[in-house]
């Protein structure tokens, strides 16, 4: 009887989520592509970096790598993402910090997760400020902000688009 239930609890074991033969799994797949706003139309493009400034725009999305970033799990069960640029500059919350590289290990100010709003279309929100990754309503200011947790319109949706599509 004794091996009976010591048979059935390991197996018990092996269908829980990070026990047994999943527990080895590495986090979600990362992504690689253009995020762009479904407001604008426009790709969030990396401009220049002086000194430790790193400058974001808004621009027409074109086949360029300033504007594909990399989407890569900070934690091993997934939720929360860090975007990285070609040069391996993270993006962070543009209301906080300009700081132009990815720090080891989790950081929450280059953390983000991401949230579906509609098929293919995700909010992105910035772990360390709770604000949400939007464009300026502004249309002289070509720079992307944050904005408000509750505020959900266009300028807060991105749409998340493979490198190769463009």
């Amino acid at each position: 009887m004794y091996r009976i239930l010591v048979a059935v609890a390991c197996a018990a074991a092996l269908l829980l989520p990070g026990t047994g033969a999943d527990a080895a799994v590495a986090p979600e797949p990362t992504f690689s592509g253009y995020l762009i706003n479904q407001q604008s139309g426009q790709c969030l493009t990396r401009i220049s970096q002086r000194h430790v400034h790193v400058y974001l725009l808004m621009q027409p999305c074109v086949y360029d790598q300033t504007q594909v970033f990399t989407q890569r799990p900070t934690t091993v069960k997934g939720g929360l993402f860090e975007f990285v640029d070609y040069v391996g500059t993270c993006l962070r919350d543009p209301d906080l910090s300009r700081a132009p590289y990815c720090t080891d290990g989790p950081d929450p100010e280059q953390e983000w997760s991401v949230a579906a709003v509609s098929p293919g279309v995700y909010r992105l929100t910035n772990h360390l400020s709770g604000h949400v990754l939007a464009i300026s309503d502004d249309p002289a200011d070509p720079a992307p902000g944050t904005n408000y947790p509750g505020y959900d319109d266009a300028s807060v949706h991105w749409q998340l688009l493979p490198k190769d599509a463009i």
